[in-house]
């Protein structure tokens, strides 16, 4: 049996409560069914399963036989009354191919109507301010598959200067990430380091505050000794008591067993920036300094 929708496909909606789809509005569906059958000597009714093992269905004035390909008369060539059989006023030769068309429509059940969609758009005007319980019954109804995910909790985006805002129930917090890296040589690669006050000079590029400890690294570590480094602005140093060194046999502050803090985070622009070794230690070449800060 063969069959073909007759109408383009309805919209559709989910109704999560019953997991189930359904079309919006009470829309008719209308399919042709087609049965074929081989016909024998003399036979004149034919009913149940066809050639393609499909049983003959069909409503009343809702059929079309053809036996050869010739379209029959409805009463003269045949009788179909009971839905589920036709009988043709005369038999038919053996071979004979009958084709059945059966046009069946339904209306599906458990459809929104148009005033359940036109109450739930109404709902999400805003200048609406009561709602009917048809409004109230569409709007429930298309909310699962309207509404989309629903956010809870708190997202938080490390920033600068922090600005929270709210969304349905998405809570968001954001600020601009300004942190920069400014890396500074104070020795060459291959030389091994000395001690010495203004081993480099240079000036605030712009007005800055440093947002991190100060970070020190050779290419050649020493061999006994911490290397260190005292970092002033104007003349005055910005670190604390204990200055930004690095451990024997270790090539990064980030390890020294004791580090330094900042005594002065704010750098004026153009402000004059010095470096002293205080420590050079044994053997240790290609000295760095990276600062990080973010611009005022």
């Amino acid at each position: 049996m063969a069959t073909i929708s007759t109408v383009p496909r309805p919209a559709y909606v989910y109704d999560a409560s019953a997991s189930t789809w359904y079309p919006i509005g009470g829309q008719a569906q209308a399919f042709l069914s087609v049965y074929e059958y081989s016909a024998s000597a003399g036979q004149t009714t034919f009913s149940g399963a066809d050639l393609n093992s499909a049983s003959l269905s069909y409503t009343s004035n809702a059929l079309s036989l053809f036996l050869n390909g010739v379209l029959l008369a409805p009463g003269d060539d045949y009788t179909a009354t009971s839905g589920s059989s036709v009988v043709l006023a005369s038999g038919a030769a053996a071979s004979d191919y009958l084709i059945a068309q059966a046009i069946t429509s339904f209306t599906v059940a458990n459809t929104y109507t148009q005033a359940q969609v036109d109450g739930y758009l109404a709902s999400k005007s805003a200048s609406a301010t009561t709602y009917t319980s048809s409004q109230v019954d569409g709007y429930l109804a298309l909310k699962a598959n309207l509404a989309g995910p629903t956010f809870t909790g708190t997202v938080t985006i490390p920033t600068e200067s922090v600005t929270t805002s709210t969304i349905g129930t998405l809570t968001v917090s954001t600020k601009l990430i300004a942190e920069e890296q400014m890396q500074i040589a104070l020795s060459d690669e291959t030389t091994a380091i000395t001690t010495g006050t203004g081993k480099l000079t240079m000036r605030a590029p712009f007005a800055l505050t440093l947002t991190q400890i100060p970070r020190a690294s050779v290419n050649t570590a020493s061999s006994s000794g911490l290397p260190t480094v005292d970092i002033n602005v104007g003349g005055t140093s910005i670190l604390g008591a204990n200055k930004l060194s690095i451990d024997a046999s270790e090539k990064t502050s980030t390890t020294a067993a004791t580090p330094t803090t900042i005594a002065t985070a704010n750098i004026a622009d153009d402000a004059e920036i010095t470096f002293d070794i205080d420590v050079a230690g044994t053997g240790a070449k290609g000295l760095k300094v990276i600062l990080f800060f973010k611009r005022q």
